[in-house]
């Protein structure tokens, strides 16, 4: 740049140093190891044109005074005025789509509800078992194993030796599928055992919760969430628990509690809140009258 434009920019000739090209097509390259700075006055403007602009850095910092306009629509104006149309739209979807969360996880609810109000209304007649609940309709996002006649001998999680020594009877009669998973060895719950995975199709599902540690006044209880871990993103459905303590094979004392509930079919994360989970044990939730 020469030594008049240098002063129309308010830059200290001696602190300043550049290129001026003066060509209709030229290059300039430059190292990696320097700042590149671009300098305009007046209503000069910097026109970059190519299949692609890439920017790789650790920050990308752009700054318009006026409008900030990427394909036609100001960003700017959008992004700062909370008044506009479209901000307004931005925020009615963001609502929309928390009052869908919400509406899908009442009528999980609802759903549960009028399965277990079935099962009340026919109580007065004779049930037919539960069905097996089919391994093919299992797909887990871990290295578990489905078994779809599990015995006293069937390991309860993939990296013990642990067995199911005793269970409560009705769980015992009408669940013949379950599907373990690692107990500490990346297991699905940071809380240790548990299911991530999907349910082809509605389902009876029961778990058994540690019972022997150091937990809060709540207890380790079980819960199931579309995917992530916590109490707060819990679905709002009834856990029946079983009275009784129950053994394990190589395991000490009566560790277990067991719980179940009716689950609809999709993606699911199922763990205990405080202490270690089971695999889970599916069914599938028929309530038929001979």
């Amino acid at each position: 740049a020469d030594e008049a434009s240098r002063r129309r920019l308010d830059v200290d000739a001696g602190d300043f140093g550049g290129i001026q090209i003066r060509k209709t097509n030229a290059m300039v390259a430059m190292g990696p190891a320097g700042d590149v700075a671009l300098l305009r006055q007046g209503n000069a403007s910097l026109h970059v044109s190519g299949d692609a602009v890439s920017f790789a850095a650790d920050a990308v910092s752009f700054s318009g005074r006026e409008s900030f306009e990427v394909n036609g629509t100001d960003l700017l104006q959008c992004c700062q005025d909370s008044q506009s149309a479209d901000n307004e739209t931005l925020t009615t979807v963001r609502q929309l789509k928390a009052e869908q969360l919400s509406i899908i996880d009442s009528v999980r609810i609802l759903k549960q509800e009028l399965f277990y109000l079935e099962k009340r209304f026919n109580a007065s007649c004779t049930s037919v078992d539960e069905g097996t609940y089919s391994c093919n309709s299992v797909v887990s996002d871990y290295h578990d194993e489905c078994i779809e006649e599990i015995s006293s001998d069937t390991y309860i999680w993939t990296d013990r030796t642990y067995s199911f020594l005793d269970a409560p009877g009705e769980l015992l009669d009408t669940y013949h599928t379950y599907v373990n998973s690692p107990m500490s060895t990346s297991p699905p719950c940071a809380s240790e055992g548990g299911f991530l995975g999907t349910l082809k199709s509605d389902a009876q599902i029961a778990i058994c919760c540690a019972n022997h540690g150091t937990y809060s006044s709540a207890g380790n209880k079980p819960y199931a969430s579309a995917g992530s871990e916590g109490l707060s993103y819990a679905y709002g459905l009834t856990w029946t628990e079983h009275s009784g303590e129950f053994a394990l094979g190589n395991h000490g004392g009566t560790p277990c509690t067991f719980y179940e509930t009716f689950l609809e079919a999709g993606d699911h994360l199922i763990c205990c809140t405080e202490g270690w989970a089971t695999g889970i044990f599916v069914t599938t939730p028929e309530v038929v009258c001979t």
